[in-house]
């Protein structure tokens, strides 16, 4: 029922524009490289008229995304530019300090490189949300720094009955959305899993304490009318935690019958973006 209320409060089109900001999977791979810094050419004006905005995202979109080689923005703001470009950190969580326009000015937003990243490779993501650092760091004056801080977040750990996951020889694979109620993963880690959680689940910042280090299959059923097997699940949101898509019940009860892990709500130290300086941009 309350899944049901969100659709109808937010509609569709509310959540694909949220997912844009974030990974699709949680994904391994080489990341031994760090992302080259490339020259960026961008456009930045005001939005002038949010049902201008491309018909395949339609008025409500805020969000920032990449496709090729460009970053685009329509009717977006600088919190949600900040995101792309600093993420990931541990998505999920405020930024803080800064100006109120910060979080309600509206604006376009088409930033890719001078020149291609190189003559044999497109830019990577990584490329293009450091180049999204110097444009916004031109462009907005923007100086940020990040420091730890007490936040509430969920805890991944062992249940006292052990784990029930598949172990596997790897090398890292990923964990992804099989449907809208299900999670499959293979050769993945626990930090995956909590990343996935955390991104497209929870819609909150969650910490991996299992010690679980090796690669594992698994496949999470997620859906709302799930035979959890504890009476009041509903109501074990723990206090301080913004509900996700999803009753954190449902997902708590899931986890500790299908996979032997559990969540617990607590104050962990989260690495936070804090605005130091953000100025309105420079004209094009």
């Amino acid at each position: 029922m309350e899944l049901q209320r969100f659709f109808r409060r937010n509609g569709i089109r509310r959540l694909v524009a949220s997912v844009f900001l974030l990974f699709p999977v949680s994904r391994g791979g080489a990341q031994s490289e760090a992302p080259a810094r490339l020259e960026f050419v961008a456009s930045i004006k005001p939005t002038e008229n949010e049902q201008g905005l491309p018909a395949a995202f339609g008025p409500g979109f805020h969000g920032v995304y990449a496709r090729g080689e460009t970053v685009y923005g329509w009717g977006t703001t600088l919190e949600y530019m900040i995101l792309f470009a600093y993420q990931p950190i541990m998505p999920n969580t405020e930024i803080l300090g800064g100006p109120g326009w910060m979080r309600s000015a509206k604006y376009d937003l088409v930033a890719k490189p001078s020149r291609p990243a190189s003559p044999d490779r497109p830019a990577s993501l990584g490329e293009l949300r450091m180049g999204l650092r110097t444009v916004l760091a031109e462009r907005f004056h923007l100086e940020v720094h990040t420091e730890d801080r007490e936040t509430n977040a969920y805890v991944l750990e062992v249940s006292k009955s052990g784990p029930r996951l598949q172990e596997t020889p790897g090398p890292k694979g990923e964990v992804r959305a099989s449907g809208l109620f299900s999670v499959s993963a293979r050769n993945a880690t626990m930090e995956q899993l909590a990343s996935h959680l955390n991104i497209w689940v929870l819609r909150c910042p969650v910490v991996d304490k299992t010690g679980l280090r090796g690669f594992y299959d698994f496949k999470l059923q997620l859906q709302p009318n799930l035979d959890t097997g504890m009476p009041g699940a509903a109501e074990a949101q723990p206090k301080g935690i913004v509900p996700g898509l999803i009753d954190p019940g449902i997902i708590i009860a899931a986890l500790d019958k299908q996979l032997g892990l559990k969540l617990k709500a607590q104050k962990v130290p989260i690495p936070i973006i804090v605005v130091d300086r953000a100025e309105k941009p420079s004209e094009n």
